[in-house]
């Protein structure tokens, strides 16, 4: 049997730096699409999850609109980005991305005015596309986000 676990969430400080300097040089971690974690940038909200009082990953979350180099054209600013990493391996498949993930979209639908949220995994990651699509995300299109090749997600409010 599973142990329940709880995800803490505190916004991106600059006592983080290390941490993220550290997490960049994953290879699956950081969308080249989001503002850095460690700027203030308008429209976009970072945090850092901790488990048991430690940083096990970054939850971005963001209005496309407002990121400068975002590949799509989003004609909405009614939509919302969401990117979560979890760079250690020891911390997959305990149920950290499934609560990070909810404590995203809970924190966008909380917002009358979002009506979707956008994810984008790589096309390389099917875990990652499995993951999302049993969340509810449905699959949109192909899509090149720097160099890297993304599936597009679409999460719809229910209303």
């Amino acid at each position: 049997m599973k142990t329940a676990i709880t995800i803490h969430y505190r916004p991106v400080c600059l006592d983080d730096i290390k941490w993220l300097e550290e997490w960049r040089e994953v290879s699956h971690i950081f969308s080249p699409v989001l503002a850095d974690p460690t700027s203030s940038s308008p429209g976009c909200e970072n945090y850092i999850a901790l488990l048991n009082a430690a940083p096990i990953g970054l939850l971005q979350i963001a209005n496309p609109q407002s990121l400068k180099d975002f590949p799509m054209e989003v004609l909405t600013s009614n939509l919302r980005i969401i990117n979560a990493c979890i760079p250690d391996w020891q911390n997959h498949n305990i149920g950290c991305g499934t609560q990070m993930m909810k404590f995203a979209i809970s924190h966008c639908f909380a917002n009358p005015e979002v009506n979707g949220i956008l994810v984008a995994p790589r096309a390389n990651n099917l875990k990652a596309q499995q993951f999302v699509e049993h969340l509810g995300f449905n699959f949109v299109e192909y899509q090149r986000f720097g160099q890297d090749e993304r599936c597009v997600y679409y999460l719809h409010h229910p209303l």
